[in-house]
């Protein structure tokens, strides 16, 4: 849980919620490719899935990267220190 605290952190820059572009990076880097249209499309899924709104919570985000289904974005341990790494400036 600490982990995936600190991968969201890092990539909200501390904001305490995620929007469109912070969820894109994480998007691109689990392996989405689309456009961005594609994107908004999907990124209002994930909002609807969390509860609505337009950002995205920790708790929204932990239960994506937790996910091994389908409809998740499973993140081990190993690949959620690289995402830390890929958002250092």
């Amino acid at each position: 849980a600490a982990l995936v605290r600190r991968a969201f952190d890092a990539l909200g820059r501390g904001a305490g919620s995620l929007g469109e572009a912070e969820m894109r990076r994480f998007a691109e880097f689990t392996g989405f490719d689309g456009t961005a249209e594609e994107w908004a499309e999907e990124f209002k899924l994930i909002c609807a899935e969390g509860g609505g709104g337009t950002r995205v919570d920790l708790a929204a985000f932990s239960r994506l990267v937790n996910d091994e289904g389908d409809g998740g974005c499973y993140c081990g341990d190993d690949e959620l220190r690289r995402l830390m790494a890929d958002e250092e400036p």
